[in-house]
């Protein structure tokens, strides 16, 4: 399964701390359903996502990545769902805010 994402270093997650709150989820979440549009694009910062395909666990993130920007911003459904697991920090990037602060050409997510 291949996945549009890219690494993140400190320095990328600090300035996009500058723009973006960081949540922690208390319990899992999903927050992306397969075969729709994110309504949002996801940094993880710290724990875990589940990358979900028929409900089967197909890969797990564990590293500072974002991913999901280019289908939010294009409106391209994703063809799997994302799982926030319990703890893990993230922060969720929406649309207006991506595009007002020019996020997708700073780290070349588009």
């Amino acid at each position: 399964m291949k996945i549009k994402s890219s690494p993140l270093t400190q320095k990328d997650i600090s300035i996009l701390g500058q723009a973006f709150e960081t949540l922690v989820f208390p319990n899992d979440f999903d927050l992306i359903y397969e075969n729709h549009v994110p309504p949002a694009g996801v940094v993880l910062i710290e724990g875990k996502l589940e990358i979900l395909k028929k409900n089967k666990i197909k890969m797990e993130i564990t590293t500072s990545q974002v991913f999901g920007v280019d289908e939010l911003v294009h409106g391209t459904p994703l063809p799997f769902g994302c799982r926030i697991k319990a703890n893990s920090k993230v922060m969720l990037l929406s649309k207006s805010l991506v595009l007002k602060n020019g996020i997708m050409k700073l780290f070349n997510l588009i």
